[in-house]
């Protein structure tokens, strides 16, 4: 397993160090949703990849980053070291939304693909939950509507 704490850190550190000073939709640093889709569970496989399911898409982390991170905050089984972080690192790649994911038929060709990594889907559950969930402290737009149905539609696929 890994070290929750140290993942933790080093992602809300690389958040702070982001020269884009990523926010969520209510203006809030974008760590803040982050932690609370990694809070949302209590296997620590899944807090793992949800502390790191948005670190390649914001720029914030490279996979070598991730891996290296993985590999200092390793606390198992050597003999499982490994399997442990490729289950990760695989996560990461299917939860990863490709740059060129521009469109909606896009978006939910990103989700089916997604579902076929069981750790991704559930994390992107997860992910999702909280974009719906989590209230917003303004004025909705219509821009926000659609995107909450859409990911709304992205949920019924996932877990479906």
């Amino acid at each position: 397993m890994f070290n929750i704490a140290l993942i933790s850190f080093y992602v809300e550190d690389a958040y702070k160090r982001s020269k884009d000073k990523l926010v969520d939709q209510n203006g809030k640093p974008a760590f803040g949703h982050v932690k609370r889709v990694a809070d949302s569970t209590f296997d620590l496989k899944l807090k793992t990849l949800a502390y790191l399911h948005d670190v390649i898409e914001d720029k914030v982390m490279t996979y070598d980053d991730v891996y290296m991170l993985l590999s200092l905050a390793y606390i198992g089984n050597e003999e499982d070291k490994f399997k442990d972080i490729a289950d990760i690192l695989d996560g990461l790649v299917y939860i990863t939304r490709p740059i060129d994911c521009k469109t909606d038929e896009e978006y939910f060709e990103y989700i089916k693909t997604l579902k076929s990594n069981e750790f991704a889907r559930k994390v992107k559950i997860l992910d999702l939950k909280s974009n719906i969930y989590h209230p917003y402290e303004r004025k909705l737009t219509e821009k926000d509507i659609q995107r909450t149905v859409k990911y709304m539609r992205s949920l019924m696929m996932l877990e479906s």
